[in-house]
């Protein structure tokens, strides 16, 4: 058991920071509609954050796409272990928002909330679709060669990030329907690069920090172009599904997937 887990002692540094950078992202009110001055110099702080949400989804690939476990096995222990909190928070937080502002309780507003998720708690909702489709993903990902998830990748890093950023107008939605490109769009991609990841045995820690700096100078640089040229719609460089947001979360995984949990006076930071 301790083999075990001081082998996944950098993810658990990974998870570790990647919550903080969600707390540092909530904690930086932007707009990208009305942005003023010193909102502006917020996006630093967002910019070295946003790799968050990637870091989170590519962990649940690192740690579960390179498995081979039945899937009502797979089902019931993940799809239940979040069913029950998400259910809970998601009445709870909906409940909270209609005594705020003064409206009725209603069951059918409670209804709503179970379907519809409450902002904070979207990424709960994309993981149960994540977990669903993963024992199928699984004999993909395991069963393909390099060469084919190097395709899979490209063709999702094409449609799902570099379209919809260096091309905002471009209505991407539209073109996964008509070509039916879907199965290559959604955060399933960011799981799947995760699982990769388990495979590279390189460790190049301290170019891969330089690469992290790199993207956040780029997605700054980016956001500064495509505002100044586009208006608001150049934001999209400081969202989740910026291009530049997965170099980083890329960047940041090889920098400390190897790296010890950090402890002091032999209490262990996780």
């Amino acid at each position: 058991m301790g083999e075990t887990k001081g082998k996944f002692d950098g993810i658990e540094t990974l998870r570790a920071l990647a919550c903080f950078m969600v707390i540092v992202l909530h904690c930086a009110p932007f707009s990208t509609e009305s942005a003023t001055s010193a909102e502006t110099s917020l996006l630093v702080y967002i910019a070295l954050s946003r790799a968050a949400v990637p870091l989170f989804f590519m962990i649940t690939g690192y740690l579960l796409l390179d498995r081979d476990e039945d899937i009502f096995l797979f089902y019931k222990k993940r799809l239940l272990r979040i069913a029950a909190p998400l259910l809970f928070y998601s009445i709870f937080y909906n409940t909270v928002s209609a005594c705020l502002s003064g409206e009725p309780i209603r069951l059918t507003a409670i209804a709503a909330a179970i379907v519809h998720p409450y902002v904070h708690l979207w990424f709960m909702y994309i993981l149960i679709g994540v977990y669903l489709f993963m024992p199928f993903m699984r004999r993909m990902f395991n069963n393909a060669t390099d060469a084919e998830r190097a395709v899979f990748t490209g063709i999702w890093f094409l449609l799902f990030l570099a379209v919809p950023s260096f091309f905002p107008s471009a209505d991407v939605n539209a073109i996964q329907r008509e070509f039916g490109l879907n199965q290559f769009a959604g955060h399933m991609g960011f799981v799947f690069v995760g699982g990769w990841l388990r495979r590279v045995k390189a460790n190049p820690a301290r170019a891969a920090f330089v690469g992290y700096l790199c993207s956040v100078i780029l997605i700054l640089a980016f956001t500064w172009l495509y505002t100044s040229l586009i208006g608001p719609k150049g934001y999209v460089f400081v969202g989740n599904r910026s291009p530049f947001a997965f170099a980083a979360a890329l960047s940041l995984f090889l920098a400390i997937r190897h790296m010890p949990l950090i402890r002091f006076r032999g209490l262990v930071l996780e």
